[in-house]
């Protein structure tokens, strides 16, 4: 169930990096009438982060780690733009604090240059050469 399109940018002295993830249609955050059900927002950020820390920890960008979020500290939702399908959204995470497999990232969600939606996701993601 892969949510993000493309990683945009990476910056590890700042634990940064921007990830794009394009509404395609078919994928689970529609409803039957095509409306964008809005707490799909989370697995996008969730999705997002994941991607970013594992480019940090050197990582293909085409091969995302094992992981799965354990809790959301933060969450805001700003405002519900009309999403259809085909409309692209910008993800900006910062990882906070790392500790092994465990990570904490903050997440900011943009639409057409404006925020939608933040939060402060803790989340478990193997890394490189880690036995499961």
């Amino acid at each position: 169930m892969l949510l993000v399109n493309d990683l945009i940018d990476l910056d590890p002295g700042q634990k940064k990096g921007r990830v794009s993830s394009i509404l395609a249609k078919g994928k689970p955050y529609w409803n039957e009438s095509e409306s964008f059900r809005y707490h799909w927002l989370l697995e996008i950020m969730a999705q997002a982060a994941a991607t970013v820390c594992g480019a940090l920890r050197g990582s293909d960008h085409g091969a995302p780690a094992p992981g799965f979020l354990l809790s959301i500290r933060e969450w805001a939702l700003l405002q519900r733009p009309p999403l259809v399908p085909g409309d692209a959204m910008l993800a900006e995470v910062t990882i906070e604090t790392e500790m092994d497999a465990l990570s904490q990232a903050s997440i900011t969600l943009e639409y057409q240059g404006e925020t939608v939606a933040r939060s402060m996701m803790s989340f478990y993601q193997e890394t490189r050469g880690s036995v499961s």
